[in-house]
């Protein structure tokens, strides 16, 4: 006996796989580790010189926080995962491995500068 299965099954199967996919990698992405503090300004003995603050800011890098001994950087914008999911919806599944590409590469790139 064949089975009778319409398109809302077909799309509940695909929402359903795709929400434990999603949990899955979510257990499975940790937060990239915090990058090694380089001196802003003049040599140091245990770092390579850095390029000045201005000179990062025009580089795209933005501030994030600062603190009274480091400055902590931050370049590019976080992985849209709502919009994601909408659109792997729409086509059937099919944009949740593009999704799975973007969510593991990440989509901000982190630094600390130590001020000088």
């Amino acid at each position: 006996m064949p089975f009778n299965v319409g398109p809302f099954e077909v799309i509940l199967l695909f929402v359903v796989v795709g929400g434990i996919g999603l949990l899955v990698l979510q257990s499975k992405v940790k937060a990239p580790p915090m990058a090694t503090p380089q001196t802003v300004g003049g040599p140091s003995e245990s770092s390579p010189p850095v390029e000045s603050l201005d000179a990062l800011i025009a580089q795209g890098w933005r501030i994030e926080s600062e603190s009274s001994d480091y400055v902590f950087l931050v370049k590019g914008q976080r992985v849209n995962h709502i919009l994601h999911f909408l659109v792997g919806l729409f086509t059937l599944g099919a944009w949740w491995i593009v999704w799975l590409i973007l969510a593991a590469k990440g989509g901000e790139e982190r630094r600390t500068v130590k001020k000088a």
